[in-house]
């Protein structure tokens, strides 16, 4: 037999052997479907009482508040069977104005986060990681400290919090300071405006937030801040400054908009004008154009 035909011999057991294979998955795969593999089973249970506004298929909406970090913004919640399905910006709200941003929008997602803790967690002595525990033992383990920390009015009890000026969030604070006044509390944040802080003290005399009116201005000069993007209060800027660019009329004129910054941003993206300088250059810059 030449090399030829061996060649071709085995290649035929090959092509045979791959078609038995993929025959006995496929059949597995039926029997699977067919059998021990069933899709899970819902049951539906009616209302025993009818939710008030309630109509399936028609939505409802709610009127709330948004936050990220110092950003606050109203918005409509958009509700379907009492699940939250879409959010937009609340028209009667004066920091947004109608509008909304993509993590506003996507904010809706950590409702139906698959990865959400639905039970306590516990991290024993030496473990890998986080356990699944209970309500029970949540509950047994917190009346132990609470007992404690009442004999020395929650000394060694401390809070560690992230920014936040909820009043709901105040409330609960004072009921525990009153009950543990011996608590500490903590407050946290990645970024932080304290430089924004004490520029509007040395302006102003005192610590203020400013809240400039885009629409009215005809010139914008942006130094090293995205207020079309990152910053605070920036979906509220963008409605305003995009709406000095609006052109009605041949006698209507648009905004300018200049921007000089270290790196590339949303607000550099849209200027009229940008200027790259570095840093360190900046404060120089803007002596120089302060005393033009």
């Amino acid at each position: 037999m030449s090399s030829i035909e061996r060649r071709d011999k085995r290649d035929a057991l090959n092509r045979r052997g791959f078609l038995k294979m993929m025959s006995a998955s496929m059949a597995l795969v039926g029997l699977g479907g067919c059998g021990a593999i069933r899709r899970p089973e819902d049951h539906i249970i009616p209302y025993s009482q009818m939710p008030e506004h309630l109509v399936p298929g028609k939505p409802l909406f709610y009127s709330s508040t948004y936050r990220m970090d110092k950003d606050v913004f109203g918005v409509l919640v958009e509700s379907h069977e009492g699940r939250p399905t879409k959010i937009e910006g609340s028209t009667l709200h004066p920091y947004s104005l109608g509008a909304t941003d993509g993590f506003a929008q996507a904010s809706v997602l950590d409702l139906y986060d698959p990865d959400r803790s639905t039970t306590p967690m516990t991290l024993a002595s030496g473990a890998p990681a986080h356990a699944p525990s209970t309500w029970t033992a949540f509950t047994q383990y917190q009346a132990a400290l609470a007992a404690a920390w009442q004999l020395n009015h929650g000394a060694g009890l401390a809070f560690l919090l992230a920014e936040d000026p909820s009043p709901l969030l105040a409330d609960i604070r004072a009921q525990i300071t009153a009950i543990y006044p011996a608590a500490r509390w903590y407050v946290h944040a990645p970024i932080d405006d304290e430089n924004v802080l004490e520029g509007s003290r040395i302006a102003f005399g005192r610590a203020v937030r400013t809240h400039p009116d885009y629409s009215k201005a005809d010139i914008v000069l942006s130094v090293d801040s995205d207020f079309l993007g990152l910053e605070p209060n920036h979906v509220r800027a963008a409605k305003e400054y995009s709406a000095h660019r609006t052109v009605q009329s041949v006698s209507d004129e648009m905004n300018r908009l200049y921007v000089v910054e270290s790196a590339y941003s949303i607000t550099g993206s849209v200027a009229d004008h940008r200027l790259a300088m570095r840093s360190s250059d900046i404060p120089a810059f803007v002596s120089n154009l302060c005393m033009e």
